[in-house]
């Protein structure tokens, strides 16, 4: 499928990107009140297919691209419902691996108006999507134009991820997931074409509570361009030519989980198709809001479409 770049040349979407990292069940609930430790909370609740590097491969797969999603699942029923759904998705599930040892991993959130308020994670079968894990995908994923990945993934195969993407010239960006999982990146983040983090996140690798002074110290330690989410509020982003900030229009918030992997995986193609930071950075928060307005990771009804409409909103908010 051709698109236009940001000059209005048509230029060939990416054929395939490989996405490696989690795959998850999601349960959310959302309380009717404002909830309180200690006692029952009345709630409604549902139940998604998550993980960061899934929720991405599905955001790239409506937005026109191919995706090939190598993560881990346990042998059990949840983890043959998972595999089936991905591949229902239209994502290419050859590469995820069954863990016999582990169960399939879960995320429980409590949201009270949009908002998470708690959340518990059942995750041990990441731990085991170590150097040796990554090496298969690398090799058997094909013809790539691109890896996402997310800090899921242990350190020793971030590391091989890096060095292996800076050798083979391959565009590779990263989501950092979390507090705790966005230390396994260290200090050497060569090899990184978008590195995409939320503001504690970023603020705490860099060592500094100004985010504009966070995204800079990154690049300085090797990142090429990099996102710092802020959820509802927007973008602080940054690379070569300088650091700026978009505001998220205006939008009723459903649910926010999901949201940030939506913005790094539209992000991450936007600079792949040859679109400047700032318009792949437009691109990224019309997938962020589309996922913040629906219960599900991203709706049902998200095509390239709908995301050229968003970012259109998206960039007359901002000014262009």
């Amino acid at each position: 499928m051709d698109r236009a770049d940001h000059l209005g040349k048509p230029v060939a979407a990416p054929r395939r990107i490989l996405c490696i990292g989690g795959a998850a069940i999601d349960r959310f609930y959302e309380t009717a009140e404002a909830p309180r430790i200690g006692t029952s909370n009345p709630a409604w609740g549902w139940t998604s297919d998550g993980g960061v590097a899934r929720n991405a491969a599905e955001v790239l797969v409506r937005l026109g691209a191919e995706a090939v999603l190598a993560s881990m699942v346990g042998a059990d029923e949840a983890g043959a419902g998972l595999k089936r759904r991905i591949e229902a998705c239209r994502i290419d599930g050859a590469l995820v691996a069954v863990n016999r040892q582990r169960r399939t991993a879960e995320y429980i959130g409590v949201f009270h108006r949009g908002e998470l308020f708690a959340a518990v994670a059942d995750m041990d079968i990441f731990d085991d999507m170590d150097e040796r894990f990554c090496e298969t995908p690398l090799a058997a994923a094909g013809k790539i134009a691109g890896v996402f990945a997310d800090c899921n993934l242990a350190t020793d195969a971030l590391t091989t991820l890096r060095t292996h993407c800076r050798k083979a010239h391959l565009p590779l960006a990263i989501d950092a997931v979390s507090l705790a999982k966005s230390q396994r990146l260290g200090n050497d983040l060569r090899g990184i074409r978008l590195l995409c983090l939320n503001r504690d996140e970023a603020m705490t690798l860099a060592g500094t509570d100004r985010p504009d002074q966070a995204v800079a110290a990154l690049r300085r330690r090797g990142a090429q361009a990099v996102t710092l989410g802020e959820g509802r509020h927007g973008v602080r982003a940054g690379d070569e030519t300088g650091i700026f900030t978009l505001t998220m229009p205006q939008t009723e918030v459903a649910n926010v989980s999901g949201a940030g992997d939506a913005l790094a995986a539209g992000a991450f193609l936007g600079c792949l198709e040859g679109a400047s930071l700032r318009q792949a950075v437009e691109l990224g928060m019309a997938c962020a809001q589309a996922a913040l307005s629906s219960p599900r990771s991203i709706p049902e009804e998200f095509d390239r479409n709908e995301a050229e409409r968003r970012q259109r909103i998206v960039a007359e908010a901002n000014g262009r």
